[in-house]
């Protein structure tokens, strides 16, 4: 048999050939999802974020304004740009800052861009709200039509109404500056009539400047902003609606005073602050709302599981917000620092720094309040040994208040900081966490712990009744 060399040369080099471009398509296959999954992480918005701002802290926050703004700006082109789901998951939940001031102000840009629509805020207005170290409660379904001499706003502008510790400061979301300022004393709303959908009612107040009395009309519009669809539904009974809600925030944000104010009544020792204890007399107040409430619950294990326990603050200066926490003089057990979460749906946690939340078919992330609370931990932790009290151990724990809560413990990267339970369960979680050989709290051990957190006024002493 003969063999053609030449032919036989020539179909070698066509299957060499072809075995060369298989293999190139093979390894084009295999090298284009990793060349795609490489471009995104570079050029997504979320993945440009994240390591623009890789080193941001909260203390970078505090004393660079220039670099907070350019932050707060970046944040908010993304919120617009992007939507709330991914803003929340990339944004609320990658950024996690020491300092829940600068975690409001994340979650404050979502709101009032939601709240908003379909009228833009710009940038200016977010910037200016947040710079002040106030984020107030808002509302923003109405429209201005007049009664502001001072004023260029035109008639069917939108308004946003901002609480503040000791005004109703009035925003166009267009506007650097407040349009005016309210006192938030006599302040009066009236419906006066209903024309084409929308309610016309006329606002009188104060103004805060020189108290003198301005006489405006306002606009309430027949729509409202569905979240879950991401419209606006439009109907008649939106325009009552919005004039009720408006009416229910005059009420509850100018009858007393604001969070805000009400929180800072002590002196501040290493970022504790404690303004109140939990009295007898306010648990009677709003009893209906007080009773399934964790000071109502910690109140009356007081005497039996716990010896006394203090409402307290951290915060940071100049920040005028803070988180606030209880601790609890537990004898057999030590201090048990204790953050209390209201939040409802299925909640996933670990020790990771974010934990998934389940809820009407979306899902979030939120920050670790095991983490959180350990920040607190440390400052109570820092107090004590400046005072020689090392021997007084120290517990963190979260409560979870909602009765629709449910939790689940997950497999995270890093191990449980703290134990997390549904308050239900708070008396038998001291219970079963008491030892008779941890320290046994005197009532001069409470006089002296009152003391460094700055008790001037003893409002604490009926409800250590335990200890004689």
């Amino acid at each position: 048999m003969e063999i053609d060399l030449q032919e036989l040369t020539s179909t070698t080099g066509e299957l060499i050939a072809s075995l060369h471009e298989y293999y190139l398509y093979v390894v084009a296959a295999l090298l284009l999802p990793m060349l795609l999954i490489t471009g995104y992480k570079l050029l997504s918005p979320y993945h440009v974020l994240s390591r623009k701002y890789s080193h941001l802290d909260s203390d970078s926050l505090d004393e660079n304004t220039e670099l907070a703004g350019r932050f707060y700006s970046d944040a908010f082109r993304f919120r617009c740009r992007q939507g709330s789901d991914k803003y929340r998951q990339h944004i609320m939940g990658h950024f996690q800052f020491f300092y829940n001031f600068h975690n409001q102000a994340l979650a404050w840009i979502d709101e009032v861009v939601t709240r908003c629509n379909p009228h833009r805020p710009s940038n200016e207005f977010v910037l200016a709200i947040i710079g002040s170290k106030q984020i107030g409660q808002l509302f923003s379904a109405m429209n201005y039509i007049d009664g502001l001499s001072s004023s260029s706003l035109e008639p069917g502008s939108p308004l946003i109404a901002i609480t503040r510790a000791d005004a109703i400061e009035l925003w166009s979301p267009r506007e650097k500056t407040a349009v005016c300022s309210l006192c938030k004393t006599n302040i009066e709303l009236h419906r006066a009539n209903k024309h084409n959908g929308m309610i016309t009612a006329r606002l009188h107040a104060r103004l805060k400047s020189n108290n003198e009395p301005i006489n405006m009309r306002l606009q309430f519009p027949e729509y409202q902003y569905d979240t879950e669809q991401g419209k606006l539904q439009q109907h008649d009974i939106y325009a009552t609606r919005n004039y009720q809600a408006f009416q229910r925030w005059l009420d509850v944000n100018t009858s007393r005073e604001t969070h805000e104010q009400a929180s800072f009544d002590g002196a501040v020792n290493y970022g504790i602050e404690v303004d109140f204890g939990i009295s007898a007399e306010e648990l009677l107040e709003n009893s209906n709302e007080l009773l399934v409430s964790l000071p109502y619950k910690l109140k009356t294990l007081e005497g039996h599981q716990i010896d006394a326990c203090f409402r307290s603050r951290v915060r940071h200066l100049p920040s005028s917000t803070a988180t606030e926490f209880y601790i609890a003089m537990c004898s057999g057990l030590g201090l048990v620092i204790i953050l209390e979460n209201s939040m409802t749906g299925k909640i996933h946690y670990s020790g990771d720094a974010g934990w998934m939340v389940y809820e009407n078919q979306r899902s979030q992330i939120i920050a670790s309040p095991c983490q959180q609370v350990k920040r607190i931990e440390k400052h109570i932790s820092r107090l004590l040994k400046e005072n020689n009290l090392l021997t007084w151990p120290l517990h963190s724990l979260v409560v979870f208040t909602a009765n629709t809560v449910t939790l689940e413990k997950a497999a995270g990267k890093q191990p449980l900081q703290c134990d997390v339970i549904k308050q239900e369960s708070l008396a038998e979680w001291f219970d079963s966490n008491r030892h008779k050989h941890e320290p046994r709290f005197s009532k001069q051990d409470y006089n002296h712990f009152a003391l460094l957190i700055n008790d001037k006024q003893g409002k604490y002493q009926q409800s250590f009744k335990s200890i004689a």
